[in-house]
């Protein structure tokens, strides 16, 4: 068991290099957006790629889980090979098509949007780099079956150097606003493209299966219903802030969002891509469930730990790098970052759906959610404003996972330890809330108490914890090489 938690923190710990650089573009490039851009712009740019987001769900289909899911299957080398390259032929031309068609309806779409045209362009780059990002995703998740994870630090660092270089570039010195941003990011995606796919080709060659197609959309479009859903549930709250508000609610919405995916890009993407191939490689083990279990509780000591800090110190960040009129978002960010931290347990609580193939469970629980995140807004916004739309995301998130976990304990029963689970979010709340005697502006002073706070609530959720005490004290002599005791 030990060597199995062990591949998959290693494998997580290097992609989170990976994913650090890949997103450290948007915070490095930070001061020159909310300096360059009104904050209206920096809203019409959230609300882009809400839309491209929700578009490029539809149109992937969920292919790149399932190259995952049928690549575990299948035993030779030849019949993996066809797996990747029968879902990266199939993403492309959906993406193409896909793409093609809303190209079509540009103008009045982006008049719908914007009640302008003003942003027909930047939708139209946006298009561009929704099509690469869906087949980079299925060329990716074949470099996470390999677990080359060393490779996308390599090619996070390559993307990195260039977003930025552009950015500042297009931005600052051409004068290119949206345009400049997107035209960088098309840059970085393209690249990330190129390596990526051209990995697969490389090692696979070009073997597409007409019998391989059928089964994998077979599998994959109800999940991708699903993931559907659950987008438009993720970026449903953007709009409804434009309506009942402002652009400029939903940019300072949009940078609070950004900080809470710090989260994110820190601990659940990392995470995710090396715990989506690991699930389905212990599958056969005695003890899958008991390992399963262990995960979630580090999962969400970690998570928590990231989402406090985060928490705690985007006052300060704010207040250094983001113009004035952005600095009100770290007042909203607690409830997003709990929001993410639920939703990476729900990951994990997925498996019994996903080893049962019974993904059909996962459509119903996203269309039920959307209906509740919609509700949850059209009451909570216009009474509490940005606030409102927070603390909807929250109460979506924790209804997702309730019901993910529900789902699969019917089909694959997990005892997971739900009471440390809630001891560890309260300990988070309780040291994030006796953060607001201190004055963010006096940094000799809130600074170190902050840091004193995140140290507290790590010792109390040690303390408290026999079950993580005695994993801590087995793990880490084998990331030292003494071997488990």
């Amino acid at each position: 068991m030990l060597k199995d938690l062990t591949r998959l923190l290693r494998h997580s710990g290097i992609y989170l290099l990976g994913n650090v650089l890949n997103r450290l573009g948007a915070f490095v490039l930070l001061p020159l957006y909310t300096s360059q851009l009104p904050v209206a712009d920096y809203g019409a740019l959230e609300i882009l790629y809400s839309t491209v987001a929700v578009l490029s769900v539809i149109f992937a289909a969920g292919l790149s889980h399932t190259t995952l899911r049928f690549y575990f299957e299948e035993k030779s080398d030849e019949g993996k090979a066809a797996v990747v390259t029968t879902s990266l032929a199939m993403v492309i031309l959906l993406g193409s098509l896909g793409a093609a068609a809303v190209f079509a309806v540009r103008q009045p779409l982006t008049e719908l949007l914007f009640d302008s045209q003003r942003f027909v362009t930047a939708l139209t780059i946006c298009l561009i780099i929704m099509v690469l990002e869906m087949a980079t995703e299925v060329g990716f998740a074949y470099m996470r079956a390999r677990e080359k994870s060393a490779l996308y630090v390599a090619l996070s660092f390559a993307r990195l150097l260039l977003q930025v270089g552009l950015s500042i570039y297009l931005v600052k010195y051409q004068n290119q606003g949206i345009d400049g941003v997107l035209k960088a990011n098309l840059a970085s995606v393209a690249l990330g493209c190129a390596v990526v796919v051209g990995y697969a080709l490389w090692n696979c060659g070009w073997k597409f299966n007409r019998q391989l197609a059928r089964p994998m959309l077979h599998y994959s479009l109800p999940m991708a219903g699903g993931a559907v859903v659950a987008a438009i549930a993720m970026n449903v709250d953007r709009f409804l802030i434009k309506e009942f508000l402002s652009l400029d609610a939903v940019g300072i919405y949009a940078l609070a969002m950004k900080f809470a995916l710090l989260l994110s890009f820190m601990v659940s993407e990392p995470f995710s891509r090396a715990y989506g191939p690991f699930r389905f490689s212990i599958l056969n083990n005695d003890n899958a469930a008991e390992i399963q279990s262990l995960v979630v509780r580090g999962l969400v000591v970690a998570a928590s730990t990231v989402a406090l800090g985060v928490a705690l110190f985007m006052p300060e960040v704010l207040y250094v790098l983001a113009g004035k009129a952005y600095q009100s978002a770290y007042l909203y960010t607690p409830f997003l970052l709990a929001s993410v931290v639920v939703s990476a347990a729900a990951y994990c609580f997925e498996t019994g759906i996903l080893v049962k193939k019974k993904t059909k469970y996962l459509l119903y629980i996203s269309i039920a959610c959307l209906f509740a995140k919609i509700i949850l807004n059209l009451t909570l916004i216009p009474m509490f404003a940005l606030y409102g739309a927070a603390i909807a995301y929250f109460c979506t998130c924790v209804l997702h996972a309730f019901l993910v976990n529900f789902t699969s304990q019917k089909l694959m029963p997990v005892a997971y330890p739900y009471g440390a689970l809630w001891r560890v979010g309260i300990l988070a709340a309780l040291a994030y809330t006796a953060s607001y005697a201190l004055d963010f502006r006096n940094w000799s002073v809130s600074v170190p108490l902050k840091l004193l706070l995140i140290v507290a609530f790590l010792v109390a959720t040690y303390a408290l914890d026999e079950k993580l005490r005695t994993i801590i004290r087995r793990v880490v002599p084998v990331f030292r090489g003494e071997g488990a005791k």
